[in-house]
């Protein structure tokens, strides 16, 4: 999270930055994908 204060005005001014959450599904399908393609020879770095 990021808190961002404005220099310019009396008060503060908060910024906050969505971050994008995977569901657990999401990150369930991409596990299988690496884990697949690792076991097709493939290395990490070419995985990545």
């Amino acid at each position: 999270m990021s808190v961002l204060a404005a220099p310019d005005r009396g008060k503060e001014t908060l910024s906050i930055m969505k971050r994008k959450r995977h569901t657990p599904e999401q990150i369930i399908a991409k596990l299988r994908e690496a884990d697949a393609m690792l076991g097709s020879g493939k290395t990490i770095a070419q995985v990545r």
